[in-house]
């Protein structure tokens, strides 16, 4: 669904990588795949071109060899960051079982493709436990910092504004980290999830979608 792709895969050319000179790595939303000119594997047969899972094996057209994935699949990996989830997977020669091997395999190629973590993150009134949920993609403690300044205009900032015991008591520790998404079908069931367990009263907008919709839709 490309409507979950721009919000949540925020893919930037310079946040894709790959060690080989020439490669070229495409980010989606649910896959990933590297591109290897032919002109640059010189006598290398596409069967021997392999991800981490040896069942993955490239396919090729006039000038590439290419090599696709799910974002879950062919052993693909990934580490969070404070802002974003890694995915990474390597291209690998493996030589037929009938072949002769004389030497180490020439071709060890890592790529890798980021993306934005969505958090869902909880603030809760030290003074008269109003309580707000919000789906951000900035770390944790930028969004303190913005809240918690006197001029700014989200209903965290109204809500100190209007009270100065509220705004006294919160701090830092008023906000929390409740979950984490890198997919659409992880956002809208999060998202569910946590409106109808916190019951936020400082949410302008409380009609957020059902956890049956959100199943059903996906």
């Amino acid at each position: 669904n490309r409507k979950d792709y721009k919000p949540l895969h925020h893919w930037d050319p310079k946040q894709s990588s790959s060690r080989a000179c020439g490669a070229v790595v495409i980010c989606r939303p649910k896959e990933m795949s590297i591109s290897l000119p032919k002109a640059l594997l010189a006598r290398v047969a596409r069967e021997d071109l392999r991800l981490l899972d040896s069942n993955c094996i490239a396919t090729e057209n006039a000038t590439h060899f290419v090599l696709s994935t799910s974002l879950i699949g062919c052993s693909t990996f990934n580490r969070h960051t404070d802002s974003s989830v890694i995915y990474s997977n390597k291209v690998r020669q493996v030589y037929s079982e009938t072949v002769i091997i004389t030497r180490d395999p020439d071709i060890q190629i890592s790529s890798s493709c980021h993306y934005f973590r969505h958090d869902w993150q909880l603030f809760v009134c030290a003074c008269c436990n109003a309580c707000y949920v919000g789906e951000k993609c900035r770390h944790l403690s930028t969004l303190v910092r913005e809240h918690l300044a006197s001029d700014r205009a989200s209903h965290i900032s109204k809500h100190l504004q209007n009270s100065e015991d509220c705004r006294t008591l919160c701090s830092a520790d008023s906000f929390h980290v409740l979950d984490h998404a890198s997919t659409g079908f992880q956002r809208k069931i999060k998202e569910a999830i946590h409106i109808q367990r916190e019951q936020p009263s400082l949410n302008q907008q409380l009609h957020h979608i059902s956890l049956l919709s959100a199943a059903k839709k996906y």
